[in-house]
């Protein structure tokens, strides 16, 4: 069974899935009195894309607010999975935890839910930001390979850059790279340099290596060419690995100033169309457009979803 915020749904309930989305973000900073409008807003786009075919999404903010979250989840259609676990901007106190430490937090919040609450997680978040990875970082991967081992939670791993040492650290403390997903290797910021042609190999060894790996620049060139990201989908479905390819949008906002602002939003416009029912209305047809058939794109949105959450 998989915990979503509002109860346990099979893997076969999951259906159409973003695999990576925001919809309560840790790093948002909302004022009080609006946080019913921002609520009421995620709420309103998650039914335009329930309408449009999504039928799920995994919400990867460690520490979301757990009042907000229900909210949500009880005012749209879509199922909502939420997460434990830290993201990659450390508290004082954070940057002095242990492996143990780490880890406790974790198993406590698998066990009892997020903050105590009783909204149990059904994945586990974890990041780290730079190539060279900090000493807590380090600490914290290794914990979070752990608590997948014990568990049996799938893991997303924000990958921006280092995807080759997280993927070591994770599958050393025992985690079941199969149930492992690396999002954002698509990013400019993962290439360290590299060109297009090593990144996508580079992408490829990740997936030959067992793990999934999440897309979700799509159709944002503020982020990426569309051009380079359609070659690297071509590519790893030309090298048989559509198995192992996970899509999502990674949407997320600030609500400053009075409205809600998406990233990048005042050098490029576009992204305020970049919330949940996109992925079905405009990535899926964009797909289709450059040449991936759509039993590969059934796998993309669907089948390896089943499958990272166990279903047979």
């Amino acid at each position: 069974m998989i915990n979503t915020v509002l109860g346990q749904i099979e893997p076969g309930d999951l259906g159409n899935t973003s695999v990576h989305e925001h919809l309560v973000g840790a790093l948002r900073v909302t004022p009080p009195e609006c946080i019913r409008e921002e609520s009421d807003f995620a709420a309103a786009e998650l039914k335009k894309a329930k309408a449009a075919g999504l039928d799920t999404i995994i919400e990867v903010s460690p520490r979301a607010d757990k009042d907000q979250l229900i909210y949500i989840a009880e005012h749209s259609p879509v199922n909502i999975v939420a997460c434990t676990g830290f993201y990659c901007f450390w508290t004082d106190e954070e940057k002095e935890y242990s492996i143990e430490k780490f880890l406790e937090h974790m198993l406590y919040e698998a066990e009892y839910g997020i903050g105590g609450s009783g909204i149990l997680p059904g994945v586990i978040k974890i990041a780290s930001y730079r190539p060279n990875l900090l000493p807590c970082e380090v600490r914290a991967l290794t914990a979070a390979g752990i608590a997948q081992k014990k568990t049996g939670l799938p893991m997303c791993v924000h990958s921006a850059t280092g995807t080759r040492y997280q993927q070591y650290l994770i599958e050393a403390a025992g985690a079941d790279m199969e149930r492992v997903y690396f999002s954002h290797l698509e990013s400019p910021t993962d290439r360290e340099g590299r060109t297009l042609q090593i990144q996508i190999d580079y992408i490829i060894e990740t997936m030959r290596r067992g793990s999934y790996v999440s897309f979700n620049g799509f159709l944002c060139p503020s982020y990426l060419n569309p051009d380079e990201i359609a070659e690297m989908v071509k590519q790893i479905v030309a090298a048989g690995l559509t198995n192992k390819f996970l899509i999502s949008l990674d949407t997320y906002w600030t609500y400053t100033d009075g409205r809600m602002r998406f990233n990048n939003d005042e050098s490029d416009p576009s992204v305020r169309e970049r919330t949940y029912p996109f992925l079905m209305t405009r990535v899926l047809p964009w797909l289709k457009e450059i040449g991936i058939m759509e039993t590969d794109i059934e796998k993309m949105i669907r089948g390896n979803v089943y499958e990272l959450f166990g279903g047979k």
